[in-house]
């Protein structure tokens, strides 16, 4: 079956979500350092993306790592305050800088201030251009590898210190364990998935915009690794894809949309503690056991 390009459109969108939910799970879920400013770099990697390919001719596959490293050197260092503040001051100080990002994208000339950054070329495989299909397979590709590296990750030795990390840090500061390596190098490799994001959206839309990258953005991903479930990257993935989709499958009937979606988030964080990744059905609507 052959989708259309709208189709097409809402499946990369979905997959861009996919990319900074599991690095934001990286981050929050596992690390337990939270973050209001995934936006800020999910710009930081769009925009040099758009800078590199408009102003030096870098090539798309060129832009990818570039985008990957920009964000991940911005997310260490924003990853400072966290070795002096936790909680909820990390949480205020993580928003600050999102929002010094997205102010700076909208003001600076280099940026293109409110208008942006237009003429982006179209991405590119050696001498081959993409077309809307052909992007969007390649962007699935990314996304899986992407998904798959976060699970080695978060099953290797980096992966079991950063939840003893979440659990106790104290404890963990007492075994020996290097703490604020551990808070820098989750919000590094966290970052990282939001520029890879911010890179791809760049030759999606062709135009980067500051209003791309607002606060809602990092609202939405911090509510889909929630409504997912913490602490798990399928619960990352699923409420990435619940969250981006739903609002779609729901606009037949766009009266009661936006009902419906809180619905169901209402659904999740009564039942479901755990998460989509964990939905236990209420005792009321289970299937009663046989007797016999």
């Amino acid at each position: 079956m052959e989708l259309s390009g709208y189709q097409l459109n809402v499946l990369i969108v979905a997959a861009l979500y996919v990319l900074m939910a599991v690095g934001l799970q990286l981050t929050t879920g596992y690390a337990g350092q939270i973050s209001l400013g995934h936006a800020g770099f999910y710009a930081l990697g769009a925009y040099a993306a758009a800078l590199a390919a408009t102003r030096a001719g870098w090539p798309f596959l060129a832009t990818l790592p570039l985008s990957v490293l920009v964000a991940g050197a911005a997310g260490a260092l924003s990853g400072l305050p966290s070795l002096r503040v936790r909680d909820d001051f990390l949480a205020i100080v993580t928003l600050g800088i999102g929002l010094i990002v997205q102010s700076l994208a909208n003001g600076l000339p280099l940026t293109g201030g409110a208008m942006g950054i237009s003429a982006i070329p179209p991405a590119t495989i050696g001498a081959m251009s993409l077309d809307l299909t052909g992007y969007a397979l390649l962007v699935g590709v990314i996304t899986l590898l992407g998904v798959a590296v976060a699970w080695w990750l978060s099953r290797s030795q980096l992966g079991l210190l950063w939840r003893a990390l979440r659990d106790d840090d104290l404890a963990a500061a007492a075994a020996g364990v290097n703490v604020p390596a551990l808070k820098l190098s989750a919000f590094a490799i966290g970052c990282s998935y939001a520029g890879l994001a911010g890179c791809l959206l760049t030759y999606h839309l062709g135009f980067i915009g500051a209003d791309s990258f607002g606060f809602s953005v990092s609202t939405t991903v911090l509510a889909m690794i929630v409504v997912g479930g913490l602490g798990s990257l399928r619960g990352a993935v699923i409420g990435a894809l619940a969250l981006s989709l739903l609002p779609e499958l729901l606009r037949p009937v766009a009266g009661a949309r936006l009902a419906l979606y809180g619905a169901l988030l209402a659904l999740v964080t009564t039942y479901g503690r755990g998460g989509l990744a964990r939905l236990r059905l209420p005792a009321m609507l289970r299937r009663p056991a046989d007797p016999t």
